[in-house]
């Protein structure tokens, strides 16, 4: 298959990872821990970085040697030059994180779900540089595809832990 048709299914398949995210956190009936319109905007935004680092990745993957068919031709992107373009949007992820876990503690809220998430960009982090640097084996490609997922459902549980305080 084409690299972009691999990678549309991948988006595809993230956008229902959220949903279900959505389906079990409402099923489960979890509460909620109440924050400021500030934070609730900023989590907004994390999101948004969040989703943009994956669909960089997605353009990423569609430009090695793991996007598809061995005999199809890939994007043609410069997949040197992406990696770059896909860490920028990851490390303003990961300050983004950090930020909510220093309001949390000033306000002394929970923050499991903010340290489950900030682990988790850290592994993927991890993963990232230790494939890009062993030349794309195709176990760690898959583990940050299945990185990806969990960072999806994730991020998609924050903005769901997280409401704004009534008062």
């Amino acid at each position: 298959m084409n690299s972009w048709i691999v990678g549309a299914h991948f988006i595809v398949s993230g956008a229902l990872i959220a949903v279900a995210t959505v389906l079990v956190w409402h099923a489960r009936n979890r509460p909620f821990v109440a924050v400021t319109k500030a934070f609730k905007a900023q989590l907004r935004l994390t999101y948004f970085v969040g989703i943009l680092t994956v669909v960089i990745g997605v353009i990423v993957t569609g430009s090695g040697p793991h996007a598809g068919d061995a005999d199809t031709p890939r994007n043609g992107l410069n997949s040197d030059l992406l990696v770059h373009v896909h860490s920028y949007p990851a490390y303003a992820l990961l300050a983004l994180v950090l930020l909510q876990i220093v309001y949390l503690v000033r306000v002394k809220q929970k923050l499991v779900s903010t340290l489950v998430l900030l682990a988790a960009i850290a592994a993927q982090a991890l993963v990232g540089l230790v494939q890009s640097w062993y030349g794309l084996p195709i176990a760690l490609v898959a583990l940050h595809m299945l990185g990806a997922s969990v960072l999806l459902s994730l991020l998609t549980n924050q903005l769901l832990v997280f409401r704004v305080s009534k008062k």
